[in-house]
């Protein structure tokens, strides 16, 4: 990895781990009107981002596949926000009948998430139209698309059952949400999903280093940040069950805000 795109890789790990925050801090708004204005202010900035991605240059280089992965996480960011603040999570609906079975909350849990689960699909598909209308690189839509995939692996092992809930991540105006969460040692997902994110970062690290050996420094840094998303997916589903407190990196945006 060059020193560019090892800048691009740590670029892009501050602004996950200080977005991470920020959407935890934006989500403990009291305010709905405050967190209504946040969610406003991520949608210019998504829309800024995907604009941004259109005029890439169509022969990519290392600058503009580095900045195609931030605009992508920032798309991904609007996402994130507007299920923390509650803009767009889901219809109400009957409450989950007591010893549900696993599809029936299932069910019920996307049917809760309908309008997050329809903006994921927003965010891969706006992302990949940009792209497409840039004429270069598909890494923008395919960090949003592999984000999204992580995104859902993480919600299905807690639906499932995992040794850490975090329950306390989510703020008051979401905590209807706890009732499809359950604490388990143990689920048959967790090592389909570790090993699938094992495989696809290997994968991309592959297809990195290839790509450095013909000479394409630019190819080369897109599969190298991806890979590096996607490794830091392993590492948020080993959290799930190591014993891990997210206050050892987000304290500062776990306490309440006016």
């Amino acid at each position: 990895m060059t020193p560019l795109a090892l800048g691009f890789f740590c670029a892009c790990v501050v602004v996950w781990w200080a977005g991470t925050g920020v959407v935890m801090l934006t989500g403990r708004l009291e305010r709905r009107s405050v967190r209504l204005w946040v969610a406003a202010l991520c949608t210019l900035m998504a829309a800024g981002a995907l604009w941004v991605i259109a005029g890439l240059p169509v022969q990519p280089t290392t600058w503009s596949v580095g900045v195609e992965l931030l605009c992508a996480l920032t798309v991904w960011g609007w996402v994130e926000t507007t299920l923390y603040t509650g803009v767009l999570t889901g219809p109400p609906g009957p409450g989950l009948p007591e010893e549900a079975s696993e599809w029936t909350r299932f069910v019920h849990a996307f049917q809760a998430n309908l309008h997050h689960e329809l903006a994921i699909a927003v965010a891969v598909l706006a992302t990949w139209a940009a792209s497409r209308a840039a004429g270069g690189s598909a890494f923008a839509p395919g960090a949003v698309l592999a984000l999204a995939l992580m995104h859902e692996s993480a919600r299905l092992n807690v639906l499932l059952g995992v040794r850490n809930l975090n329950a306390d991540l989510l703020p008051g105006h979401l905590a209807h949400f706890r009732v499809y969460f359950r604490e388990r040692t143990m689920n048959w997902f967790f090592p389909v999903a570790l090993g699938a994110h094992a495989v696809g970062a290997v994968w991309l690290g592959v297809l990195s280093a290839t790509a450095a050996s013909a000479g394409l420094p630019a190819m080369a840094t897109g599969w190298a940040l991806l890979a590096g998303l996607v490794a830091l997916g392993f590492l948020e589903h080993l959290a799930l069950m190591l014993p891990f407190r997210p206050e050892m990196l987000w304290g500062w945006a776990m306490g309440r805000a006016g």
